[in-house]
């Protein structure tokens, strides 16, 4: 469910990890994603330079880009993904999360942040998922040593 697709003014956290000055212009792309059954699991928002907009028209439009964004991105722009970096944290949500997930307030929610960069280091994307204390968010495999 697509609760926005606009230019917004940059939060502080989204003009850092863009290297925007702040205040910037940006895309806010929100998403509201429901299990099976209807019941909300995870508030999913993706910022981008606004100047993006004019390159990359779609990114404002309320609608799921196949493929995903970055390669949208890297074919109107040419710019390629490289590498990605997460930051993971939980916090109280707010009147507006607790209201979109249907939690008690207060309630605790786990917040995901993945910024992802171009091989020039410059970032091309950020995203920020909330999820509801009951759901998990996230799953990594990787290898031990022996």
């Amino acid at each position: 469910e697509f609760l926005a697709a606009e230019l917004a003014t940059a939060p502080d956290h989204v003009a850092e990890a863009l290297q925007l000055e702040r205040g910037s212009d940006v895309v806010r792309r929100a998403r509201r994603l429901l299990s099976s059954e209807g019941r909300p699991i995870e508030l999913s928002t993706s910022w981008f330079a606004g100047g993006l907009s004019e390159a990359a028209p779609r990114l404002l439009e309320r609608e799921r880009l196949v493929g995903g964004t970055a390669r949208y991105l890297a074919e109107v722009t040419g710019r390629q993904a490289a590498y990605g970096r997460d930051q993971v944290a939980a916090r109280l949500a707010t009147a507006e999360e607790a209201e979109l997930l249907g939690l008690p307030e207060p309630a605790a929610v786990l917040v995901y942040r993945f910024t992802v960069y171009g091989d020039d280091d410059a970032p091309i994307q950020t995203d920020e998922a909330t999820y509801p204390p009951d759901q998990w968010a996230f799953r990594q495999e990787y290898p031990l040593a022996r």
